[in-house]
């Protein structure tokens, strides 16, 4: 998309929407960094290492959507697409991890972990492999800048459906933490869950097709 040289003949090319999504993308990875950097030091905290690990998946996440947005070339917006699902499971994982300590819910164990994580390694497998198309029928890509589309395999929901049940069980979780709170806390607990509630909500708008951004995915950047 190209704009028109104003009447002075000075040629000017505006920024096409990719680009503006990209750049805000970009902030967003930004925003994710700055939150890893407030993390780190504080990783030994209730919450910390979980708080790391989500803004380590948010940066990969946001940053690769990035390039996925502006690159042209077809196999780097394929890869893309298996970074991003590889990000948001790291996402998931440490939602999980931050909000059930902070909410002083009994130590993981290796049994518990193992639980949780069960269909991960399998999605992780099915995602970069492409087998039978278990994951992704069709893999939809652009020819030039644009976001990447698919069309979602037999494990696709089972994938889909796994990380809901983790971020609405560790909002569930952390919610009953803030109402149990005294009424300095309790406030703002609340507050916290319902801004942590958007991203899962533009999430399921995108993947339901209820609403789809134009073909991205707006959940990083909510």
């Amino acid at each position: 998309m190209r704009g028109i040289p104003p009447p002075n003949g000075n040629r000017h090319r505006y920024v096409t929407v990719h680009e503006a999504i990209a750049g805000i993308l970009l902030c967003a990875a930004i925003a994710a960094g700055v939150l890893l950097a407030l993390g780190i030091p504080r990783r030994h905290q209730p919450g910390g290492r979980g708080l790391v690990l989500m803004s380590v998946g948010l940066v990969v996440w946001t940053l690769s959507n990035t390039v996925q947005t502006l690159s042209t070339v077809r196999s780097v917006k394929d890869l893309t697409l298996s970074v991003t699902f590889t990000a948001i499971w790291l996402v998931t994982i440490g939602f999980w991890w931050c909000t059930t300590e902070l909410a002083r819910q009994p130590r993981m164990t290796p049994l518990r972990w193992a639980l949780v994580l069960a269909p991960v390694p399998l999605t992780l497998v099915f995602v970069w492999s492409r087998i039978n198309g278990l994951m992704f029928k069709v893999v939809l890509i652009p020819a030039g800048q644009g976001p990447v589309d698919n069309v979602p395999g037999p494990w696709y929901p089972v994938s889909a459906l796994t990380a809901y049940i983790l971020i609405s069980a560790s909002l569930f979780i952390f919610a009953r933490a803030a109402l149990k709170a005294g009424r300095r806390y309790r406030r703002q607990g609340v507050l916290v869950v319902a801004l942590l509630s958007l991203p899962l909500v533009a999430n399921v708008l995108t993947v339901t097709r209820i609403y789809e951004f134009g073909g991205y995915d707006a959940t990083p950047v909510t």
